[in-house]
């Protein structure tokens, strides 16, 4: 497909973060997916900054000036934005320029129904693109992850994104079945300020971020293999005086709460497997479940999963990335690919 295009970029568009590689260079971009710009009326909004440069200015937002999120709980919310944010990321990986312009490689959430496939697809177009085509989410993830691109045995991929979770049954062959669960890392995030407020009277400004840094923090003392400590630092403002101030949260209660999210997420998967025949379901004994998106760094995820699954549960060194990684080796290797696995951008 992309065999007679020299430059072919790879482009994973998130709720949180956009990704951009090439076939030369891997992934070379990993920005939010923040867009600032002039808003002289409340209709009408002249895009300027994208990416970092848009979350710098965001913190002191001149006058007259507005920050835009294109792609919000898996739906585009801005297409001008989104045109503005893509043609700027791929001007700063050099993959366009007034002379070329490049082949492009979407992710697409699970087919050709995806409902925010089609808007994606008119700003990419926008930007000048000569060819545009999409893979499949689990696909991409599993060919990240080193699965080989000829491999049929079946994969159980739980896509933990930040506004709904993917759970797909398939290979790089493609897909059996998917399902979209309505829960992402932002619903995480607000129970956690809920027990950080009830816990210390402190507002976290910005919830998702500083779960992040929680989480990472005990998901690598998890995986050192040490003792969880019994409280760790919060960082936010007070809700009685408005000032900044850190307070000791108890880390049971933070864990307990993700727990029950986890459960929920093992229990929605297992009513899928229920639902497959079995011979699908035995071949998943001898792969797994692969876990891909920022989500899967949740401390305690993978071995909720396991237990309540029965099945090995891999976790990628960077699970956040798998994706953008497999539309990189997609587009290396175009010739490997099978008709089921790219994805018929809607008309």
């Amino acid at each position: 497909m992309f065999r007679r295009y020299r430059h072919v970029v790879a482009l994973e568009l998130g709720s949180q973060r956009t990704r951009v590689g090439t076939v030369a260079d891997g992934v070379l971009l990993d920005e939010p997916t923040l867009v600032a710009g002039l808003a002289p009326r409340p209709d009408r909004f002249k895009p300027r900054l994208a990416g970092y440069a848009a979350a710098l200015v965001a913190r002191n937002l001149p006058q007259g000036w507005r920050v835009v999120r294109p792609v919000a709980r898996g739906a585009v919310t801005n297409v001008v934005a989104l045109s503005f944010l893509i043609r700027t990321f791929l001007e700063v990986i050099g993959a366009k320029s007034w002379y070329r312009a490049p082949a492009v490689l979407l992710a697409a959430w699970a087919d050709g129904a995806d409902p925010m496939l089609r808007p994606v697809y008119e700003a990419v177009r926008a930007t000048g693109a000569r060819h545009i085509a999409a893979v499949a989410t689990p696909i991409a993830a599993l060919c990240g992850a080193g699965v080989p691109l000829g491999e049929t045995r079946p994969w159980l991929v739980i896509h933990l994104g930040h506004a709904r979770t993917l759970v797909a049954i398939g290979s790089p062959a493609g897909l059996y079945r998917s399902e979209t669960l309505g829960l992402g890392t932002v619903e995480y995030a607000r129970a956690v300020e809920d027990v950080v407020m009830q816990q210390s009277n402190l507002v976290v400004p910005d919830g998702e971020v500083e779960l992040g840094r929680l989480l990472a923090q005990l998901a690598g003392r998890a995986e050192r293999g040490g003792r969880l400590p019994e409280h760790i630092a919060v960082h936010g403002v007070d809700r009685q005086t408005g000032l900044p101030r850190t307070a000791q949260v108890r880390v049971g209660p933070l864990l307990e709460t993700l727990r029950s999210y986890h459960r929920l997420v093992a229990a929605q998967t297992r009513s899928l497997l229920e639902d497959c025949p079995r011979t699908v379901t035995t071949g998943l004994m001898d792969t797994g479940v692969l876990l891909s998106g920022g989500g899967a760094w949740l401390p305690e995820l993978s071995e909720a999963i396991r237990h309540y699954l029965g099945i090995p549960v891999f976790v990628p060194d960077r699970p956040d990335l798998v994706v953008a990684e497999g539309l990189v080796r997609c587009a290396r290797v175009p010739e490997s690919w099978g008709s089921t696995v790219a994805v018929r951008v809607p008309a």
